[in-house]
């Protein structure tokens, strides 16, 4: 796996006052973009990019592979 410069794989998060916590899977070979978000409840399938600056929602499904990007992060073609 890597890691991009200030990204943030994150477990948990604040939502109305309370602490929401849950995992966060990372498969084999990923890549984690600079200042990429992984928020918790994702999951990041083998092979898959997360692009540069992009934010993955808490519960987020991102298939073996795949390259996604955006604020949400979504499939890119």
């Amino acid at each position: 796996m890597v890691l991009g410069n200030a990204s943030l794989v994150t477990g948990n998060y604040l939502s109305g006052g309370k602490l929401v916590c849950h995992p966060v899977r990372i498969g084999a070979d990923v890549t984690i973009g600079a200042n990429a978000i992984v928020m918790p409840g994702s999951t990041v399938g083998d092979r898959a990019v997360v692009v540069s600056g992009s934010v993955v929602m808490p519960g987020t499904s991102i298939p073996a592979g795949e390259t996604w990007r955006g604020n949400p992060a979504r499939k890119w073609l």
